[in-house]
């Protein structure tokens, strides 16, 4: 949305526009900005592909902006670099002034990169293999490292889904047709148009950004708007298991998990969709919200949250399905973020894909970790970008999982149930999950023209 945020910016604060001298693209752009005393201002290649301004063929420029609607952008834009390559050195001041690095040694700042390129690294899924992992967090997504296909000459295009087929829409030639297309409110059909994706690999919801160092690699993605996002509200809507409880306080995520355990699979009939914000990915529908199916007289809570939980884990199945990757998981499925701390989720996610996973530890720490890998290769620490040392088979032995779920080194590893009963259920209900977001669509879109009128 880069493009759209300058042009309104250009359009509607004319003077602001005039005194603007750089457009920075991420926060870690801000950051070395300020700890370099040349202030390099600099974008690194994941970043620069989700702006759509990104040369499609080469990853390290940015697209000739010849549009008269977004005149001068191109100079404010910062260069894009590799984010493990070094800009210079902590400014002596920044130093003093905050007293974090070393006064009499020179500190090394590196580009760095935003969340799905440092994370990608730091699950060690940075080079091309089945190392595919899925971060869950208030949002989400599926990623794996893999090699370019996109052959020089070639355009970024965009896809849609129907239900029989993948279609393309019309082609948006232009910068200044994609703002107008924006401008007219009908971005919610081309929101993405601002994505890359190659011609020969169009899948419905499949992102395939710039590899954060290497520009031969790509990183292809599926991503979910809200994951965990739905945990937090139904913790705050329905409120504490315990009747007894303040009403309206957030149930602990302790409570929840033991509520959970109450409900068996299947939930006793409910089934819940976790499209709280609309979804992204496998199709893209910005009118779909969540809502439970198959309440009846005898669900109770516990049944709720469940279905909740297993909602969202339908969810990452048809990431997977969608990139193709269910062949690469068998041996293990790796997951970060927030919901790695919940013995419940992650046995659920196990037994609806059918998969071992494998939970890293560290895992808010992650996306750190990816950083470091990438510094510490270009300082020579390490050969990889999945360092042995850090990703070697002890590292993802099974712990004993009576202990309580920390930040150890080793990773926790869930088998799924061998209940072939939960298995036939979570295989039937993920075909009915799986058809609800075509039949419900049109639905979805008549309630939100219902509940908010157009004046």
């Amino acid at each position: 949305m880069t493009s759209f945020y300058s042009y309104q910016v250009k359009k509607n604060w004319p003077n602001r526009w005039k005194r603007t001298r750089k457009i920075l693209l991420g926060a870690h752009s801000y950051v070395t900005m300020r700890l370099t005393k040349a202030r390099c201002s600099t974008c690194d290649p994941t970043t620069a592909c989700t702006t759509g301004l990104q040369d499609a063929t080469n990853p390290l420029h940015w697209h000739d902006l010849n549009d008269q609607v977004l005149e001068g952008v191109r100079q404010l834009l910062p260069p894009i670099y590799p984010a493990d390559k070094s800009i210079g050195i902590v400014d002596s001041k920044f130093s003093r002034k905050f007293q974090i690095f070393p006064r009499d040694e020179e500190t090394a700042v590196f580009v760095g990169s935003g969340d799905l390129g440092s994370v990608t690294i730091g699950a060690g899924s940075g080079i091309p293999g089945k190392y595919v992992y899925g971060y869950i967090g208030t949002s989400g997504w599926v990623a794996h490292t893999t090699t370019s296909k996109l052959k020089k000459g070639k355009t970024m295009t965009t896809t849609a889904a129907t239900k029989d087929k993948v279609t393309t829409p019309a082609t948006v030639t232009t910068l200044q047709e994609r703002i107008a297309l924006t401008s007219s409110g009908e971005v919610k059909k081309h929101q993405q148009s601002l994505h890359h994706q190659p011609p020969e690999q169009q899948l419905p919801g499949v992102f395939l950004l710039s590899h954060p160092c290497d520009t031969s690699l790509v990183i292809k993605a599926a991503s979910c708007i809200t994951a965990c996002g739905n945990i937090e509200w139904i913790r705050k809507a329905v409120g504490a298991f315990d009747c007894e409880k303040e009403a309206g306080k957030k149930v602990s995520y302790e409570d929840f998990d033991k509520a959970c355990m109450r409900s068996a699979a299947g939930c006793n009939g409910v089934l819940y969709l976790p499209w709280l914000n609309g979804e992204r990915s496998p199709f893209t529908n910005p009118t779909a919200r969540a809502c439970f199916i198959g309440i009846n007289s005898d669900t109770s809570k516990a049944d709720m949250y469940r279905a909740v939980v297993e909602g969202i884990c339908y969810s990452y199945k048809s990431l997977v399905t969608v990139l193709n990757l269910m062949d690469d998981i068998k041996d293990g499925f790796m997951v970060v973020g927030g919901a790695t701390k919940s013995r419940v989720f992650m046995q659920i996610l196990s037994d609806i894909l059918r998969v071992k996973v494998i939970a890293i530890p560290n895992s808010r720490s992650v996306g750190t970790v990816g950083a470091v890998i990438m510094a510490g290769k270009s300082l020579g620490w390490y050969s990889s970008l999945r360092p042995n040392r850090l990703f070697s088979q002890e590292h993802f032995k099974n712990t004993d999982k009576t202990t309580v779920v920390d930040d150890s080194a080793a990773c926790v590893c869930y088998e799924p149930s061998s209940k072939a009963k939960d298995s036939r259920i979570h295989a039937e209900r993920y075909k009915i999950y799986s058809g609800l977001s075509e039949i419900l669509k049109g639905t979805f879109s008549r309630l939100l023209e219902v509940s908010f009128p157009v004046a």
